[in-house]
């Protein structure tokens, strides 16, 4: 019996949606779903060519035939369970999302350890940590949790909602998980229900992704606000108490305090890095911890700058949609890989 499955239970068409770029392949991603256990009959494929995710996500869930969708970025590798752990959240009541963490991959190089060790800490990414190791154990959850790059929707559902907002990326997601809590329905974390994904491979890509998740953010936030986004501020307050400290340091003498305690905060994640990952890893993640505050400190910024400057130019264009068959090993049907 396989995970999360009644035994004699008829599985249901779940259709999965890989965004790609016009020329990008997915030949390691259907590797792993013709791998992950779950029946190849039982799958639909489709990947959605363009410059617009979440454009792409929704013209795929629109041509789906599937009674679920599953998201997948075009680097998840699902891992063996993936599909019915996911499927077997949707018995628990009113459900319509479920998801798991994103894990790096078994032969990651050094420098992504580190990034590993730092998204995975709760200094690193508070509640979040949980999107990149899993954490606890089955339970209701919400977007501070859950991730696009390993998520199944209820497809009804997710069409009725009016799918996701085109003009944000990235945080489509977690827009649309608020909106559904709104309407009444629940989103479960499934912390066995795994994907591997590559993390960034230098510090300038490191620090790009903080900016950009800020900036998304931001963007979400004007869009369309909930009282939860407020903690998602807390490094746009910490960016500007560092700008500000020489002077509250004139008036205030006690104002480095907080710079202090951020110190005491960043040596005890330096210390568990250490002890999980091994010395190197745990002083190579030291710097990553303020990179990724500041970073994303700087996106909400330039997100809160977008709403004077206007919404950042998306691509117009309609995307391109294949529906691509799992093949064994080394055979490609359907459409390139």
């Amino acid at each position: 019996m396989r995970p999360g499955r009644l035994k004699g239970a008829p599985r249901p068409l779940v259709s999965v949606v890989i965004p790609v770029e016009p020329e990008g392949r997915v030949g390691a991603v259907l590797k792993a779903l013709g791998a992950c256990g779950y029946p190849r009959q039982g799958l639909e494929v489709l990947v959605a060519r363009g410059r617009n995710p979440s454009r792409q996500r929704n013209a795929a869930a629109r041509r789906a035939r599937g009674r679920y969708l599953l998201f997948l970025d075009s680097d998840s590798l699902a891992q063996e369970g993936l599909v019915d752990r996911l499927l077997e959240c949707f018995s628990r009541g009113r459900v319509a999302v479920a998801g798991g963490p994103n894990l790096p991959p078994l032969d990651q190089a050094f420098f992504q350890k580190a990034a590993s060790a730092v998204l995975g800490s709760w200094l690193g990414s508070m509640s979040a940590r949980a999107r990149y190791r899993p954490v606890g154990s089955l339970r209701e959850s919400s977007e501070k949790e859950l991730i696009l790059c390993n998520l199944m929707a209820d497809r009804r559902v997710f069409l009725e909602a009016g799918g996701f907002r085109e003009d944000l990326y990235p945080n489509e997601e977690n827009e649309l998980l608020n909106r559904l809590k709104n309407l009444g329905w629940k989103a479960l974390y499934q912390p066995l229900a795994l994907v591997r994904r590559p993390r960034r491979k230098n510090l300038g890509a490191f620090a790009r992704q903080a900016f950009g998740y800020g900036r998304g953010r931001m963007e979400q936030m004007l869009a369309n606000f909930f009282p939860g986004d407020l903690v998602n501020l807390l490094p746009l307050g910490f960016l500007l108490y560092l700008a500000a400290l020489p002077w509250l340091q004139a008036a205030w003498p006690w104002a480095w305090l907080g710079a202090g305690l951020y110190g005491l905060a960043l040596l005890a994640a330096g210390l568990a890095a250490c002890l999980e990952s091994g010395p190197l890893v745990g002083l190579a993640s030291l710097p990553l911890f303020p990179v990724r505050h500041l970073g994303y400190g700087l996106g909400l910024a330039a997100g809160l700058g977008s709403r004077f400057a206007g919404p950042r130019a998306r691509d117009p264009g309609a995307p391109r949609v294949e529906k691509l068959a799992l093949a064994p090993e080394g055979r490609r049907r359907g459409g390139r890989k």
